[in-house]
């Protein structure tokens, strides 16, 4: 049972990190693509890393309530939705244009 909060923690600890150092702080998120390495800068980094650093807090979050043991249902079911879209705008956002 620990390590589902302990990888909750650690991954939501990672996105946190990629998203406020490389999409708010430098605004400049690497990716590879089938063309190569592509670089995301300026507003769409910044949005891209507030996106996924809003779902590293949630997945933090998850974690913590699994490792009390407290149970709040329709708060639980938010934070994954809001781990998802965090996710999903992530990857809308760092596609490179």
């Amino acid at each position: 049972m620990w390590a589902r909060w302990v990888l909750a923690i650690g991954l939501g600890s990672l996105l946190l990190y990629v998203g406020v150092v490389h999409g708010l702080v430098r605004r400049d998120i690497s990716r590879s693509s089938s063309r190569g390495p592509a670089h995301v800068t300026g507003a769409r980094a910044a949005v891209a890393g507030t996106a996924i650093g809003v779902a590293g807090l949630a997945l933090i979050a998850l974690g913590a309530m699994t490792a009390l043991s407290w149970h709040a249902q329709i708060l639980f079911y938010g934070l994954w939705a809001v781990a998802g879209l965090g996710a999903v705008t992530f990857f809308l956002y760092a596609r490179s244009v």
